[in-house]
């Protein structure tokens, strides 16, 4: 059995994650309310606004910056609006703006203007840094046995206090295989009696591969793609890997930890 690319796994995979840095980028998006989300970050992150070409079109005196808060149609103001400082505003080039704490996924809206005439606009979505939490819950009750002889992995699960064993460590239970750039993967698995297991190949291809196949009782997600070094800092990659490991347990015992 084959199984398509979640949702998450696509708007990763479409390289929609950022840098904490917006230069040069306030005009990727139309100038419209409803534009779609074009920057992802963590809450409490703090980014850097671009400011050089509005300045250039408006004046340091006329352009000022509102940051909101979108729900559906809604637009609220998150804090006062910004207006750069009038001293450094000719070697300006960015504004720095710390995003909120959030408990869900908030969408914002900054908006560039002067004179009640909006400049330009950019989309942002904000992320709770809790979203391992499902997946944490899931390492403390289940056993997650990794190999990463490069140690690509292993630091971001320390980082986050997601409990693991090492490959040749013994587990009990029904464990799940988590293996990066192993060579004789399929060999370990089977002597380890792995049944369910993910195995990274991290590599810049054309078209990323994710690959679920489930046969005579194993289940093996194969993904070919730049994703681990993401982890850290970017919530699709968080959010992308949680979906991936869904293709190889049962979603509904992953969510409830």
């Amino acid at each position: 059995m084959t199984y398509g690319y979640p949702q998450a796994v696509l708007l990763f995979v479409a390289g929609v994650a950022c840098l904490p840095s917006l230069a040069h980028e306030s005009e990727s998006c139309p100038i419209a309310d409803d534009i779609p989300v074009c920057h992802h970050f963590f809450e409490l992150t703090t980014i850097d606004l671009p400011v050089r070409a509005e300045l250039q079109r408006v004046g340091c005196e006329e352009l000022v910056i509102e940051v909101l808060q979108r729900q559906g149609a809604l637009l609220a103001p998150l804090r006062e609006p910004m207006r750069p400082d009038a001293e450094d505003c000719a070697a300006m080039s960015t504004l720095e703006l710390e995003l909120p704490n959030v408990r869900t996924e908030t969408d914002l809206l900054v908006r560039f203007g002067a004179a009640g005439a909006r400049v330009a606009v950019l989309a942002l979505r904000v992320y709770p840094d809790t979203l391992l939490e499902p997946l944490v819950r899931f390492a403390e009750q289940n056993s997650l046995i990794v190999y990463d002889d490069d140690g690509r992995f292993i630091p971001f699960l320390d980082e986050n206090e997601i409990p693991y064993v090492h490959g040749h460590e013994m587990t009990s239970g029904m464990p799940l295989g988590l293996l990066v750039e192993q060579k004789e993967a399929e060999r370990l698995l089977e002597d380890r009696g792995i049944a369910t297991a993910v195995l990274f190949q991290e590599k810049v291809v054309d078209l990323p591969q994710i690959r679920a196949v489930a046969r005579d009782g194993r289940t093996r997600v194969y993904v070919e793609m730049k994703l681990l070094n993401g982890l850290s800092s970017g919530p699709l990659a968080q959010k992308a890997l949680l979906e991936i490991i869904k293709l190889a347990i049962n979603p509904n015992q992953f969510d409830r930890g």
